[in-house]
């Protein structure tokens, strides 16, 4: 794990709590200078580690956190932590892939206790997989994810969302040979 310098120069981060060999997945810069990072463990286990205060100037100590699980478990927090969003309240959104190909959106607590699971919606699900390409969440704490569900509209094949420092929703769409970017206001 590598952090990019504002003199364009790399600088390794010595991660002390990571001996064994870990697969990154997914990476998240939240609002509090935080970088949250999803992991596997090669099918034996996977989760989040948190990396607070890193590159910060003012003389802060930077401290790590590590939330993992045995994926086998049924009390598993994450099987394939795909795509990392964080709310307001400091809470942690993953869209987790599923062994089974499903996903789900899990949200944990800053300690990692869970709060809520999210699968999909029964009567819209039960034909499609419930299967979220990209997860964002707005400033009043509502989850937004992206999926390929949109039907009759302009915005095909979506794979990622964000917001906008004016608050509007960024859709970013890939389709064979273009990219386009969708930029909507949401009405909440």
């Amino acid at each position: 794990m590598r952090l990019l310098q504002s003199t364009g120069t790399f600088k390794t981060l010595s991660v002390p709590f990571i001996r064994d060999e870990i697969k990154y997945t997914c990476i998240h810069s939240s609002n509090r200078n935080e970088i949250i990072v999803g992991f596997t463990n090669y099918g034996v286990s996977a989760g989040i580690v948190e990396l607070c205060n890193i590159g910060c100037r003012y003389g802060i100590d930077k401290t790590m956190r590590r939330v993992e699980c045995d994926i086998e478990s049924d009390k598993a927090l994450f099987q394939l932590p795909e795509k990392i969003s964080t709310i307001s309240n400091g809470f942690i959104c993953v869209i987790d892939r599923l062994k089974s190909g499903k996903s789900r959106v899990v949200v944990i607590g800053k300690w990692g206790e869970p709060k809520w699971t999210y699968s999909g919606y029964p009567s819209i699900n039960s034909v499609i997989e419930f299967s979220p390409n990209d997860i964002t969440t707005t400033s009043s704490g509502l989850v937004q994810f992206i999926c390929n569900l949109i039907s009759g509209s302009v915005i095909t094949n979506p794979v990622s969302i964000c917001f906008d420092k004016k608050g509007q929703l960024m859709i970013g769409c890939a389709e064979p040979k273009k990219t386009k970017l969708h930029i909507v206001n949401l009405m909440v």
